[in-house]
């Protein structure tokens, strides 16, 4: 949901350094996009502070709603800092933007829309409409070749699993439902099974081996996984 709001930021500032801070796991969510100059994965708070303490930020987005994202971006230093003035992190921010009385009743790509307007206004007077609000990414056309050679490889039928919810255990299939699912589809059916990579944010993939020998791969799910309508922690330009 953030993707419309940062290809904004940088057609604001088309020739800044742009920095995204993010987790591991959604690198290659945002690598593909050809928005940023650069991405920083490190976890530890300290460690993200003394980062951008050293690269000298001049402006972070910071999207996330957590004080957390907020508190380092001040311990680093960046200049000016806007994000929303949620989770009493206020003091931390030199913009910090009022939450919009609509943020429950319209789609979550205005959220954060709205915040980057913010800069707009700040930084150029004015704010323009924004009317490409789909927040599509590109796929590099060779990871389409490859996806396609797994696809049509073979005579089998390919089904591909894709579990989900992202942001509620509560509607997420148990690992081992899945895997005797997988199982099942390649004995009785001789189908292809596909799965996300063991890179994809949503899942972790295990192998698995059951009491009759058979292989197959399980998708046990990440706990400490967030909803990956806004993955990014912060957006930096400079």
């Amino acid at each position: 949901m953030t993707i419309p709001a940062i290809r904004k930021i940088r057609a604001l500032f088309p020739d800044a350094e742009m920095t995204l801070l993010t987790r591991e796991w959604a690198v290659g969510i945002f690598r593909s996009t050809g928005l940023f100059n650069d991405i920083i994965t490190t976890d530890a708070l300290l460690a993200q502070a003394r980062e951008l303490r050293g690269r000298r930020f001049d402006l972070a987005v910071v999207l996330p709603n957590s004080f957390e994202s907020a508190l380092v971006t001040w311990l680093g230093g960046v200049k000016r800092r806007f994000g929303y003035a949620s989770d009493r992190r206020g003091f931390l921010l030199t913009d910090a933007v009022a939450i919009p009385e609509w943020k429950n009743t319209r789609h979550e790509v205005y959220y954060y829309l709205n915040l980057v307007d913010a800069i707009e206004q700040s930084y150029f007077g004015a704010v323009t409409e924004t009317t490409d609000l789909e927040p599509r990414i590109e796929v590099p056309s060779e990871r389409l070749v490859e996806a396609q050679r797994l696809i049509s490889a073979g005579d089998a039928r390919t089904i591909i699993l894709a579990p989900g919810s992202t942001n509620s255990r509560a509607k997420r299939w148990l690992p081992e439902n899945f895997a005797s699912l997988n199982d099942r589809l390649q004995r009785e059916l001789g189908a292809k099974v596909l799965v996300p990579p063991m890179d994809a944010p949503w899942v972790r993939m295990t192998v698995l081996e059951d009491p009759q020998g058979a292989t197959f791969i399980a998708s046990q799910f990440v706990a400490e996984n967030k909803d990956l309508g806004a993955p990014a922690d912060t957006a930096a330009a400079s």
